[in-house]
């Protein structure tokens, strides 16, 4: 059989029932007999259709009788076919079409004069039936107005011949099997002015700061910020940042408001001043930057001397102060002797098992020795043995980071004086 919408649309319009039942029809069951919208009877049972039920049917508001069993229809039933008062619906099998729990989300409403746009977002794993959108709008002085149906690739609309200055509210709905069923609804709300949505302001409080995770080697710092003062009239949807005039990284979604700069990234030994730049992204463009200049680091102190007093075996070991040092710390190793070659720990990796560097330290108040001369900074290491070679660096500790370490020197404790040489 042959079915023309066009020859349904004209000598059959008035057609007031089709019956069908009992042949040998098979494949689709046609979407033009949605035209026939004068039908009170339609029975195709007892066929070979197939596939789901054409959602054109909920078109047949006429209808009060429906046999459609003894098919092979597979899928979901239009929901509108439940209200014909005679159908044999309950013998398929099937239940009704439902539309999918996920709502669209309202992302943007840009004002411009007299005239809102939304912009929204729906899960596309969603929109196999979506069949358009239902737009309405609503304010305090009138009651809701929806307005043609759109179609469903469209994710924005523009509200038209609104008051500057006033605010309303936009609904948008989802609409599923050739629109005979709504979805969960999205909204919005925006101010219609003369003044024209732009990017947003600069983030606002911009600081950075050295991260917890840093260690005595390693600074890691943690750049911050808080929102701008203005969005510029659409909503805020990500942050950009850089550092010394770099190339610009987005901001994970989840990372909002603070980023962490790995080590690799920003040169631990940097001796210039580097600025540090975050900036606002909304749907008409990149705002403006909130800058934060972190200031340069101070270089490594200098080892230049190592003392031993002559009653006790303490070695003292002074460095060149550095400036705005808050603290310092040091970390010590010792090397092997004759005794430790004997009992194998001599060669290869076997001196860096068995004297690995101690781990870094505080200088505290009661290890500065006396002896230092002015501008300098030192600690005094008690226990040392005759004989015995060390091996010391340091760092400072400042608000900017860590110092690099200083060049690691080698002493050796004597009994009648200590010797030392810069190099490891």
């Amino acid at each position: 059989i042959l079915i023309k919408s066009q020859k349904l649309r004209g000598a059959f319009a008035q057609l007031r029932t089709l019956d069908l039942s009992d042949n040998s029809f098979s494949g689709q069951i046609p979407a033009e007999l949605g035209h026939l919208t004068q039908l009170r009877t339609l029975d195709l049972s007892d066929n070979s259709f197939s596939g789901q039920i054409p959602a054109e049917l909920s078109h047949l508001t006429r209808l009060t009788t429906l046999n459609l069993s003894g098919n092979e229809l597979t899928g979901c039933m239009p929901p509108a076919l439940k209200d014909v008062a005679t159908n044999d619906l309950s013998e398929l099998g099937l239940s009704f079409c439902v539309p999918p729990d996920a709502r669209p989300i309202v992302e943007d409403v840009i004002a411009e004069d007299r005239e809102l746009t939304a912009y929204w977002t729906f899960d596309q794993n969603q929109t196999a039936d979506l069949t358009g959108w239902k737009i309405c709008q609503f304010d305090s002085d009138a009651p809701m107005v929806c307005h043609p149906s759109i179609g469903a690739t469209e994710r924005s609309y523009t509200l038209t011949g609104l008051v500057n200055g006033k605010s309303y509210g936009v609904i948008v709905t989802p609409l599923f099997y050739s629109s005979q069923i709504e979805g969960n609804s999205g909204m919005g709300i925006g101010t219609p002015s003369v003044e024209k949505a732009t990017v947003p302001g600069a983030p606002q409080d911009v600081e950075v700061y050295r991260d917890i995770e840093s260690s005595d080697e390693r600074n890691i710092y943690g750049l911050a910020w808080n929102s701008p003062a203005t969005d510029g009239g659409a909503r805020v949807r990500g942050y950009e940042y850089r550092f010394g005039g770099g190339e610009w990284v987005t901001v994970p979604k989840e990372g909002w408001w603070s980023v962490k700069i790995a080590p690799a990234s920003l040169d631990p030994l940097r001796s210039e001043d580097v600025t540090f730049e975050v900036r606002a992204v909304n749907r008409l463009g990149k705002g403006e930057e909130g800058t934060y200049i972190l200031p340069s680091l101070p270089s490594p102190p200098v080892i230049d001397d190592v003392l031993r007093r002559p009653d006790d075996f303490t070695a003292i070991i002074q460095w060149s102060e550095v400036e705005g040092a808050t603290k310092y710390r040091y970390n010590l190793r010792r090397m092997p002797n004759e005794d430790d070659k004997a009992a194998g720990c001599i060669g290869g990796d076997s001196v860096e098992v068995c004297f690995p560097w101690t781990g870094w330290r505080d200088v505290s108040a009661r290890s500065i020795p006396s002896e230092l001369a002015p501008g300098k900074a030192g600690v005094e290491l008690t226990g040392r043995r005759h004989g015995r070679i060390h091996y010391f660096k340091v760092l400072a500790v400042t608000p900017q980071g860590n110092t690099a370490p200083s060049e690691a020197v080698r002493f050796l404790m004597e009994a009648g004086d200590t010797t030392f040489s810069a190099n490891e």
